[in-house]
């Protein structure tokens, strides 16, 4: 397994790792998103929801396929659609209901490691480029 694409596992699987506190328990940010897809919350929170697993889905199809632009734009709009119901949830509560850090760290985690891994392939891509 290339190093870009170890890094960015852990980068998704800290996404899995934050957590939302409920009223009385804290649950997994996949939960929220597969929950937000079985039981009807209002429409955005659908929507966002099939977002960010359509855009888990493209990440898994994405992992051992070549390095192109294609690719790493692809990359960029995966983060993209997986920071939109973090972002959704952020906005749609009082910030301060976020300030713990079964939240803060993961998503600090998720959001650098997969930044250093789109550098990384960057890197690998270019550094291929003049080898060759």
């Amino acid at each position: 397994m290339k190093t870009y694409n170890l890094i960015k596992l852990f980068s998704v699987l800290a996404y899995f790792g934050i957590m939302l506190k409920g009223s009385m328990i804290s649950i997994p940010f996949i939960f929220y998103l597969i929950c937000n897809l079985l039981l009807a919350g209002n429409m955005y929170q659908i929507v966002t929801s099939v977002v960010a697993i359509f855009g888990l889905i493209l990440l898994l199809k994405q992992a051992n396929r070549e390095i192109t632009q294609k690719r790493f734009i692809l990359e960029i709009v995966v983060l993209i659609m997986l920071a939109i119901p973090v972002i959704e949830r952020l906005s749609s509560v009082s910030i301060l209901l976020f300030d713990y850090p079964s939240f803060q760290i993961p998503l600090l985690l998720f959001v650098s490691l997969y930044l250093i891994s789109i550098v990384m392939m960057i890197r690998t891509k270019v550094s291929q480029k003049n080898c060759c």
